[in-house]
């Protein structure tokens, strides 16, 4: 798709993506607003919500993919931010968080309504992470707080739940993640105050400094090293021992990033303003490690707000019109020449599009100045 850009050359050109690189394989529509948040579940299905208020199932086939099942939010205004998914022998739970900053808890058996609606949060509930080890939900908000959930409270009709408020950022909390370790509950929280930390439980034990700008997403790489993703666009390689960068790699482009994950053991994709998408590779971690880009793509969007490694080691891109890009390596699930040409013909006329507004910018600007002499 779209435009290829290849790090070592950096020509835009389609003919040159090499078998590793990340092509389009489908576009799912449904979405009648931007889908600000994309989620995955052990099965390859993909969860979707955004600015139409309703949470989308979509079940992959053959790298097809259909509309399983729709969870309208209510009441009316109920902006879908974030998605996470919990599974259990015992069943699956879909967590939604709401511009009116609930948490919409749906679980299976129940329906299309929700087993319980949380509602500590005053405001947007921008991130949601599940620690299926230790059974916790961690919420972010724009109330600049973070909550910690224990799932096994989340029973119809129950109002009192032990979650535990953690209080700490100056800013709007954009990212969680837990460090997935055995012994005590530890996690990373991202915010626009430009900072990371470190909690255990509710308590911050660790600030990192590294970016310039919002920090908007991180992946744990193992139970030491993490990446973070900001609007500085830059990336940065952590050790949670140490509270500065290891290494910090500037996006090939000049937009924010908002969205970060991995896949597999070296991967990682990056995708946020201009509808740029990038895909890099970790190095090995031991010693200083390093992050290295691989691949840069454009899509015919502004934006896109979230991207999720699926099952398949496909990966599904929220974007800004409504639409959802899946990108694959897999030769098989490559999507037809005619659709491809397609979604380029729509980036060549973006693009063009884009010049044109700013070059009458840049005309309207010489005319005032002219004007004034």
């Amino acid at each position: 798709i779209l435009l290829s850009v290849e790090m070592e050359d950096v020509e835009m050109t389609e003919a040159a993506t090499q078998p590793s690189d990340y092509v389009l394989s489908r576009v799912l529509t449904g979405h009648k607003g931007e889908v600000k948040s994309v989620a995955s579940t052990s099965q390859g299905m993909i969860l979707s919500g955004g600015r139409d208020e309703i949470v989308r199932m979509w079940i992959g086939r053959g790298g097809d993919y259909s509309e399983h099942n729709a969870l309208p939010q209510q009441p009316k205004g109920a902006i879908v931010y974030s998605i996470a998914y919990y599974e259990t022998d015992e069943g699956w739970k879909i967590f939604v968080g709401r511009k009116d900053g609930a948490i919409a808890v749906y679980g299976s058996g129940s329906g299309n309504d929700p087993i319980i609606t949380l509602k500590h949060h005053s405001s947007v509930v921008s991130c949601l992470h599940v620690d299926s080890v230790k059974g916790k939900l961690v919420s972010g908000s724009w109330d600049n707080h973070i909550i910690i959930w224990p799932i096994e409270e989340f029973t119809p009709g129950n109002e009192i739940i032990a979650a535990l408020m953690c209080e700490g950022h100056t800013m709007s909390v954009w990212a969680v993640q837990s460090l997935n370790r055995k012994d005590e509950f530890h996690f990373l929280s991202a915010s626009a105050d430009q900072s990371i930390r470190l909690w255990h439980n509710d308590s911050c034990i660790k600030q990192f400094k590294g970016h310039s700008d919002v920090v908007r997403s991180l992946v744990l790489l193992d139970s030491c090293h993490f990446v973070s993703a900001s609007n500085d666009g830059c990336l940065a390689l952590w050790n949670v021992e140490e509270t500065t960068p290891l290494s910090v790699e500037k996006a090939p482009h000049d937009e924010f990033i908002y969205s970060l994950a991995r896949v597999g053991s070296d991967t990682l994709v990056t995708v946020g303003e201009g509808g740029f998408v990038v895909i890099w590779r970790v190095s090995e971690t031991r010693g200083k490690g390093s992050i290295t880009q691989q691949q840069m793509m454009q899509t015919p969007v502004a934006s896109l707000w979230s991207v999720v490694a699926l099952k398949n080691k496909d990966v599904a891109i929220a974007g800004s019109d409504g639409r959802i890009f899946i990108l694959t390596r897999d030769e098989s699930r490559v999507a037809p020449v005619d659709i491809r040409e397609h979604l380029d013909a729509e980036l060549s006329a973006r693009i063009a599009a884009l010049l044109q507004q700013q070059q009458e910018k840049e005309s309207e600007t010489v005319t005032i100045k002219v004007g004034h002499r």
